[in-house]
């Protein structure tokens, strides 16, 4: 039984893709099952519609019925694939939600930290280090507990090569560490759907 998946995302949706393309394997763990973004002309909502998947635009107004409308669809879990909007206590309450960020966490992550910001920070620091973290959420921006981090070298002070690195290894690596977790899990542990 594969695990019910919905993706979270703001923008291009190329993460959400590499999720979604492993997630077509025979042997994979997850299945991803819709979508969910606060914005309606991007890149994930019509990358969406391309698989055929259902896909809801969020505001916060309209937080419980997305709640509801998540139940509909079976979610078990929510990936944030550059989701850009704080995830509000109710949200975590009746689901367990992952995070990817772009950088080695806690440098360079909280509020207004996300995408190119935050290579451009690295590359002023100046650091020849940089990488990806995986973690879940809580109610604080990039605060909760570190599931995975990769880090990588970097050039220092380039921004443009810095974000291609990550990006490239983000999409890598994601779909096979979320394949991995998901086979760890116990289903006691993620969200029972109602039948």
């Amino acid at each position: 039984m594969r695990i019910r998946l919905g993706v979270f995302g703001s923008g291009s949706g190329t993460t959400a893709q590499a999720l979604y393309q492993w997630s077509r394997n025979a042997y994979a763990s997850y299945k991803i099952v819709c979508v969910v973004s606060n914005k309606v002309n991007v890149g994930i909502i019509q990358k969406a519609q391309q698989w055929q998947l259902p896909y809801f635009i969020y505001k916060k107004e309209n937080l419980e019925a997305l709640i509801h409308w998540l139940n509909e669809q079976k979610v078990q879990g929510i990936v944030l694939a550059g989701f850009l909007k704080k995830i509000p206590p109710l949200l975590l309450k009746h689901f367990p939600i992952i995070n990817i960020h772009p950088s080695l966490l806690p440098a360079f992550g909280g509020k207004g930290m996300y995408g190119k910001h935050v290579h451009e920070a690295v590359a002023k620091s100046r650091l020849a280090l940089s990488g990806f973290t995986i973690h879940q959420v809580n109610e604080e921006y990039d605060a909760g507990p570190i599931l995975f981090q990769y880090a990588t070298a970097v050039i220092p002070g380039n921004a443009e090569a810095i974000e291609k690195k990550v990006r490239q290894l983000e999409r890598w690596y994601f779909p096979l560490w979320l394949d991995s977790w998901c086979r760890k899990q116990k289903l006691s542990h993620l969200h029972k759907t109602t039948p």
